[in-house]
């Protein structure tokens, strides 16, 4: 059964059919299953679909839905995620060159091969430290802050050009180190540069993810980065860099 907002991945796929309970005589089927998000207005169409599919197989179905616990892009498979590069990536015409917007560390350590950066800024989203961190530059006793884009204001950054021919071998690379932990997912944004305003991907925190902190006071920020240290380096250096990098 096809998602209904993002056909070319399955429910499954998505995580979120979370359980599949058989009767013993294989006559009737329970499935639950967790929308994405609070109010998600596919969540109808989804058990409908759900539902007519299996009463191909079974003579009862049961189709019901839960909240709790939420849905996070943790539970996407690893094909769900290739598929996510390969829907984002169908937007850019054959040939072009793929522009990047970074915000943290992607603006100082791409790790990817990058033909030209420039300063951009984008609106309608803002970086702030909003995810935990409790590996790399952090631990689970002494968690510190990762940059996350979230929704509202605007943002200045780099994007990074990525050659036609280069497109396919680093964004696997990309989404491997961003989409990994589940914590964001893509987006396209119009970059605004001194020259001319271009058409970019960035990725955008999932406000589902476990690790979305949402808005902390500064001090309890600034306080979180101070003490975390992890076996990447230290959160202060993190900032530090960032900081750097956006002043240059």
């Amino acid at each position: 059964v096809p998602d209904p907002e993002i056909p070319v991945l399955s429910v499954v796929d998505l995580g979120i059919v979370r359980a599949v309970e058989e009767s013993p005589d294989g006559r009737s089927v329970s499935v639950t299953l967790t929308p994405t998000y609070s109010g998600c207005p596919a969540t109808e169409v989804i058990e409908h679909d759900v539902k007519t599919a299996l009463e191909a197989c079974y003579e009862t179905v049961q189709v019901t839905s839960h909240l709790s616990p939420a849905w996070t892009t943790d539970w996407m498979s690893d094909e769900a995620r290739e598929a996510s590069r390969r829907e984002a990536l169908a937007a850019l015409a054959p040939g072009n060159d793929l522009w990047v917007f970074g915000y943290g560390s992607l603006i100082w350590n791409p790790i990817i091969r990058v033909a030209e950066s420039r300063v951009a800024r984008i609106e309608g989203f803002n970086r702030h430290f909003c995810l935990c961190q409790s590996v790399g530059r952090g631990t689970p006793e002494k968690p510190g802050l990762m940059l996350g884009l979230d929704e509202g204001g605007a943002c200045t950054g780099v994007i990074h050009r990525i050659a036609a021919d280069d497109i396919e071998s680093e964004t696997e690379l990309l989404w491997h180190r961003e989409m990994l932990s589940g914590a964001y997912r893509p987006v396209w944004v119009e970059a605004e540069t001194e020259r001319e305003t271009l058409r970019a991907i960035t990725f955008v925190v999932d406000r589902t993810h476990k690790r979305y902190e949402g808005v902390l006071p500064l001090d309890a920020v600034a306080q979180r980065i101070a003490a975390a240290e992890g076996v990447l380096g230290t959160n202060r250096d993190y900032l530090f860099r960032t900081a750097k990098h956006l002043s240059e």
